[in-house]
């Protein structure tokens, strides 16, 4: 233990962190960028670790993007025989292996590339990890999996640090110039499989960049109902009709329905929540439940369980269902597994 606990305190001094004041910024640098070699996620794994890694997070990173939205421009590399370098420079990312260096994630059961951030990051996310009953309570991309990985951590990382530090308008234009060739076998997108949305105007972002590409459908499942409630209501309602936020009822059995939740013994659901998905036609949400039993039966409410959840080795695309994707599935109800 001892011998651990001296090759660490190596590991943040050549970071130069602030023992009593650590932070994921602090490991996030574009300076620094994770030198060869570097295992800091290691330290996530231990039990010292996991229980520093809930006082971590990462310190308040402002997205200076208009709520409002704008129409962002085209992506013109400065040197297009040389842009693969530059959108590494904007995007951050990292070569989980060889030299496939990208700032997106291939969960096997996605049907295209994903776009993922640390889940230390998250916010309401990050208070149910701890709550009995909740979505989040045994996060599946919390320090399990292949998220568990120091590759696939530092390269999150990168993710947040170049989002939270480029040029908010050239991220997006570069990132809308991407999806194109993400999505050119089947045209639909999802955002974080890991980490939540950071701010309203990071969701502001994304449904520009949604609004750059008309023919993907973009899937956003998220606790942050502040956040898009705040978008809908800085913009009028007036959203993309291919930008699909879904909001995630926070515990496990969860509806709509307070009468229902007593009823299920399930504690009620914010009625906050409920006036932005019932108030508004374009604010779509999910559930997770524990038995079919459970399923929402909505006679003017299109719905679905997902048929993918409860099984191992399966996928979105064996299945042949995008349901999540598309505006006109009102909720979308997962198997808890």
């Amino acid at each position: 233990m001892q011998a651990f606990e001296t090759v660490w305190d190596l590991i943040k001094a050549s970071f130069d962190i602030d023992l009593d004041d650590f932070n994921l910024d602090d490991v996030v640098r574009v300076d620094s960028a994770f030198p060869k070699g570097t295992q800091i996620m290691e330290y996530m794994k231990t039990p010292k670790g996991i229980k520093e890694a809930g006082k971590m997070g990462a310190r308040a990173r402002r997205i200076d993007y208009p709520l409002e939205g704008m129409e962002l421009p085209d992506f013109r590399p400065k040197d297009p025989y040389n842009m693969q370098s530059e959108l590494r420079d904007i995007f951050g990312g990292s070569a989980v292996k060889g030299n496939n260096w990208t700032q997106f994630s291939a969960p096997s059961k996605m049907i295209n590339r994903t776009f993922s951030l640390p889940t230390h990051t998250c916010g309401i996310g990050g208070y149910l990890r701890g709550k009995e009953g909740s979505v989040c309570e045994a996060c599946y991309a919390h320090n399990r999996g292949n998220y568990r990985y120091n590759a696939v951590q530092q390269k999150l990382l990168r993710n947040l640090d170049r989002l939270t530090t480029s040029d908010p308008v050239q991220w997006a234009s570069a990132f809308a110039g991407a999806i194109p060739n993400e999505t050119r076998n089947f045209p639909v997108f999802r955002y974080h499989d890991s980490g939540d949305l950071l701010s309203s105007q990071h969701a502001s972002m994304i449904a520009d960049i949604t609004s750059k590409n008309p023919g993907v459908m973009s899937w956003i499942p998220t606790r942050e109902w502040k956040m898009i409630d705040e978008l809908v209501r800085a913009r009028g309602g007036d959203m993309p009709s291919n930008f699909v936020p879904r909001i995630s009822l926070p515990m496990v059995n969860q509806t709509l329905d307070n009468d229902e939740n007593e009823r299920r013994g399930v504690e009620p659901l914010d009625q906050r929540i409920i006036d932005l998905i019932q108030d508004n036609e374009g604010v779509k949400y999910s559930t997770v439940i524990t038995d079919p039993k459970y399923a929402t039966r909505h006679s003017q409410m299109k719905s679905t369980v997902c048929p993918v959840t409860s099984r191992k080795n399966d996928s979105c695309q064996n299945r042949r269902c995008s349901a999540c994707y598309m505006p006109d599935v009102d909720l979308t109800e997962y198997k808890k597994h």
